[in-house]
């Protein structure tokens, strides 16, 4: 069997665009290691009388629930490991413990300028959590990647401890706005919520250079009221002066190292991923991919996570759509319980 250091290297050049592979056999490989390396994996799939030895598709094996992802550890030494803890929007928080980060730093390096669109370093506002103050946040971890490597000088931490630095922001977005720049607006929906609903008190409202654009990372539980995403869009456009258009959601979460994103200048809000992950969408009970226009459990195979386990099923309904997914949501409590039987089997 190939050592999981040498299947890092695969990964990397594959995620970097220097080589090519054969998507399944590469995840038959990483499958194969992961599970070499972790007595939890081993007796999950014991469990689930998954015949490993005698698999054509990794589609053959159940993926993992992501809330059980809290039990795996790779019994692996590196030099550097990063631990996630999730939002716990669902109830219960969930640990992610990698011992590769490289392969994140690396997944966000490689997509995040493709789906945005970024060739040099642009001013950027970032509405998201700093590291410094959220350590175990996956996605403090990515604003600082994007600050650090695609942010220009006079960019804008413009979230700290204290919530959005509301009289800051809107200074910075007036220079932008006379200098005649592309900016790049990052936030969850309820921090950008909070932002519009700011401006909209004081009556502000902005025309950013048209390419300026919004990346929506998602997140509006804690919202005082269900903001409808239609009026949310409006609101964008009235106040930031940012194009429909040019919001390009994110789809991501703790246990993942890959994220998918939406296509800027399409407004049918479907989700593409980049060429190291897979996105099914499976049918509730059978866990077979749905057809086309089918509602079903949203299941992601990242290569980037080999650190931990790379076939998750995430929880979250979606609906298949040709090469992409449109997301619906959380799934319903009563099919979470389904989930929540299958990462039992991992209980010691």
């Amino acid at each position: 069997m190939e050592s999981i250091l040498s299947i890092k290297d695969k990964v990397l050049s594959f995620i970097e665009g220097k080589d090519k592979y054969d998507f399944n056999q590469l995840a038959l490989h990483i499958i194969q290691a992961q599970i070499a390396h972790s007595t939890q994996l081993k007796r999950f799939y014991v469990n689930q009388k998954a015949k490993l030895d005698k698999i054509d598709s990794f589609l053959e094996l159940p993926p993992l629930p992501a809330k059980a992802i809290s039990k795996i550890r790779l019994d692996i030494e590196t030099n550097r490991n990063v631990t996630f803890l999730s939002s716990g929007t669902s109830g219960e928080r969930s640990v992610h413990f990698n011992v590769f980060p490289e392969l994140y730093d690396t997944s966000v390096l490689n997509s995040f300028p493709v789906f945005l669109q970024v060739k040099d370093k642009l001013p950027l506002l970032s509405l998201l959590p700093d590291y410094k103050d959220f350590p175990n946040s996956s996605l403090a971890y990515m604003n600082n990647l994007i600050m650090t490597h695609f942010a220009s000088n006079d960019s804008l931490q413009g979230f700290s401890t204290k919530g959005l630095l509301k009289k800051q922001i809107v200074s910075w977005l007036s220079t932008r706005q006379r200098e005649k720049r592309r900016v790049i607006i990052l936030g969850t929906t309820i921090a950008t919520w909070q932002l519009l609903e700011f401006l909209k008190k004081r009556k502000i409202k902005f025309r950013l250079l048209e390419g300026s654009t919004l990346f929506d990372t998602g997140g509006s539980k804690g919202l005082r009221r269900f903001v409808e995403r239609e009026q949310f869009l409006l609101d964008v456009e009235e106040y930031l002066g940012i194009d429909r258009r040019f919001v390009v959601r994110e789809y991501g979460m703790a246990e993942l190292f890959s994220q998918c994103y939406t296509i800027m200048g399409r407004s049918d809000d479907l989700f593409f991923a980049p060429e190291w992950v897979r996105v099914f969408i499976l049918d509730p009970l059978s866990l077979n991919p749905v057809n086309f226009g089918v509602e079903g459990f949203i299941a992601v195979f990242d290569c980037a996570n080999l650190g931990s386990f790379s076939w998750i099923l995430t929880g979250d309904i979606g609906i298949a759509a040709k090469n992409g997914f449109k997301l619906v949501g959380r799934a319903p409590g009563e099919m979470l319980k389904g989930c929540s039987l299958i990462s039992d089997t991992l209980a010691f």
